[in-house]
């Protein structure tokens, strides 16, 4: 904690207040670098004289891979085209892009693609940049990249939440070098727990778990909330401190994307575990000594949680009980089906289009064809009925998982937090309709055999299912004079079958 090649106090007090890349000195970004395979393909593609550009969110680091790789390379190095003047920027980018000048652009997503819509008229490289973007994420292979001069990299496309990524963030930001050489002041406190391999384990597997659920995470976010668990946003170590400035508890009290994230995702108030309760919960009482007559519940709840956070962050043992196996469970499914191996794509697609049919008409186990529903007005007090007459076939429809183009598989880290289910026509359409399935529609789909009252149902969820369908509805246009049309109210759950036959109605059941 004390090495001399350490991080400052100060640039970690700079860190959980959010520092910009901008502002850190060379020595200073240097010393919180997290290298990962982005830094070997960078220096690969300028050694072969590529125009790079990065892009993304602010926050993703592209100022940081840029001044990093500006100190090794002469070229072209632009680290912020956010800030200029359009056409200035265009002039410049262009006259670099004539003279084959290697180098690296950082621009963020949205002024890069008023740049296209405003100048690819007039710069026909801006429509290859331009097709760059759209497909950074393809489902599929035979990505064709359509200039071989330039590179487009999004960095908002990154999991920065790897374990590897995070296990390198904790040790950079843990090595402290002008703190206390004892663990009597909480920054030397935090910056040692944390960097003890238990804890720094349990830390990254709860990250990595987020990860998961929500992908935009940024490298600053990332940065900014294991500093803050360190110092509590406070550059001078505190003595004698309390609970509140201990790691476990910061991680709760922070302000930004990943601290909101952890609150929701690793409370734990929700996630319960009834052995794991019991034990701390009596060890609570036994620990505070009360009597019958000042038996205080508030109290004890409040050092039952410090307990149980103490245990998510791997502080604290209790019997063989695991930290994942408290707030692991919610993803479990999702993963172990999108990963599956053994099931292929055709039984996934099948599942999919057995659990869509399900949703609608319970305990339904058709796989061979689709049923599509629409409403006009969705659960409005005029219309409370939706409607299905048309279906599709399950041969039109592909179980996908989405993944880098070619061109960029070895830049960055990226794991899909949802997977999509994709309808193809069978005819040279530009777009096909695709329905992705993240944790909670899957979890919703998969659990529809426990029974869950229609009424009940997530209003979003649906609503995302029947546009969908009415996407594909429009290339299932059948014959007008011969159909089985079915009616559900959508307050009880009833479901009405017309079949029609030219003029001739007739009403049934399912």
């Amino acid at each position: 904690m004390n090495a001399k090649n350490g991080i400052s106090r100060e640039l970690l007090y700079h860190i959980s207040q959010g520092a910009f890349a901008e502002r850190l000195s060379q020595n200073q970004r240097k010393e919180i670098h997290i290298s990962s395979e982005l830094d070997e393909f960078l220096d690969e593609k300028l050694e072969e004289g590529k125009q790079i550009i990065l892009t993304g969110n602010p926050g993703d680091g592209k100022t940081q891979y840029i001044m990093m790789e500006k100190e090794e390379y002469d070229g072209f190095f632009l680290k912020d085209g956010s800030t200029w003047e359009p056409s200035e920027l265009i002039e410049e980018w262009n006259e670099a892009y004539s003279e084959n000048r290697k180098g690296i652009l950082a621009i963020n997503d949205g002024p890069l693609q008023r740049l296209i819509n405003d100048f690819s008229g007039d710069f026909e490289f801006l429509n290859d940049v331009d097709h760059m973007m759209e497909n950074q994420i393809v489902m599929d292979d035979g990505y064709e990249h359509p200039n071989e001069d330039i590179i487009l990299i999004d960095l908002s496309k990154r999991s920065v939440l790897s374990t590897k990524i995070v296990k390198q963030a904790i040790e950079k930001l843990t090595t402290v070098h002008d703190t206390s050489e004892e663990m009597d002041k909480h920054i030397s406190y935090n910056a040692e727990k944390l960097s003890q391999e238990e804890i720094k384990n349990s830390l990254s597997q709860m990250l990595s778990y987020i990860g998961v659920i929500d992908s935009s995470v940024t490298m600053r976010d990332l940065l900014n909330f294991i500093a803050y668990c360190i110092n509590g946003g406070k550059k001078e170590e505190v003595e004698n401190f309390d609970e509140d400035l201990k790691f476990y508890n910061l991680a709760y009290e922070g302000r930004g994307k990943l601290f909101d994230l952890f609150r929701e995702h690793i409370d734990p108030k929700v996630l319960t575990h009834p052995y794991l309760d019991s034990v701390l919960w009596s060890e609570t009482e036994e620990g505070m000594e009360f009597n019958d007559s000042d038996y205080d519940a508030e109290q004890v709840q409040k050092e039952f949680l410090r307990k149980k956070r103490r245990f998510l962050f791997g502080d604290k043992k209790v019997d063989e009980i695991g930290t994942k196996e408290v707030y692991d469970k919610t993803n479990e499914n999702f993963l172990n089906y999108r990963n599956n191996a053994n099931l292929q794509p055709r039984e996934k697609t099948e599942q999919l289009i057995q659990w869509l049919n399900s949703y609608f008409i319970p305990e339904s186990d058709m796989t061979n064809s689709l049923l599509l529903w629409f409403s006009h007005n969705f659960r409005s007090k005029e219309n409370q009925v939706i409607i299905s007459r048309e279906e599709a076939h399950t041969d039109k429809f592909q179980y996908k998982v989405p993944k880098l183009n070619s061109e960029i598989s070895d830049a960055i880290t990226f794991h899909s937090n949802q997977y999509v289910l994709e309808y193809d026509p069978g005819q040279d359409f530009n777009r096909k309709p695709k329905m992705k399935i993240d944790k909670n529609l899957h979890e919703t789909l998969s659990s529809l055999d426990l029974g869950v009252p229609y009424v009940m149902r997530d209003e979003k969820v649906e609503r995302k299912i029947l546009n969908f369908m009415e996407e594909i509805q429009k290339r299932e246009i059948g014959d007008e004079t011969r159909a089985k049309i079915r009616m559900k109210d959508t307050e009880t759950g009833d479901i009405t079958k017309i079949k029609v036959n030219n003029d001739e109605f007739s009403l049934s059941g399912i």
